[in-house]
């Protein structure tokens, strides 16, 4: 796998913790966006549009939201069908909010050799990129 892609996806297992804060913070931009006040009083006419049907349009349509959903539901996934172990070397090098340990230190933890964790580590990241479709 090539290293960017890699990095990429290291950055979408990284960010699953907070999606849910980038999920209601893109629904909120679309509900509610920021409209410039008009000053001049009368002369606007009324929208005659529903405002309701737009705003579900905005939501089902929107790219960023839809993207970021679907890279959220794809690292559940490999989260919710990994073992143990992996799932384990993953949350302690990328999901936890503060990580200090390295790949060594997580080996030491764990009591498994250093190519193992690598290994683990590479897998998952490949599972993703196949959920992906990456």
């Amino acid at each position: 796998m090539e290293r960017a892609k890699f990095n990429y996806l290291i950055q979408i297992i990284k960010d699953y913790p907070n999606v849910p804060k980038y999920l209601h913070e893109r629904e909120d931009e679309i509900l509610h966006p920021w409209h410039e006040q008009d000053n001049n009083i009368g002369g606007g006419r009324p929208s005659s549009s529903n405002g309701q049907e737009r705003l579900l349009v905005k939501l089902s349509d929107d790219r960023r939201l839809n993207a970021i959903r679907t890279q959220y539901d794809a690292v559940g996934r490999c989260l919710a069908n990994t073992d143990p172990d992996t799932f384990r070397i993953i949350n302690e090098l990328y999901l936890k909010p503060r990580t200090t340990l390295t790949v060594d230190g997580v080996a030491d933890l764990l009591h498994m050799p250093t190519p193992t964790v690598r290994k683990r580590k590479s897998r998952f990241v490949e599972t993703l990129a196949d959920e992906l479709g990456i």
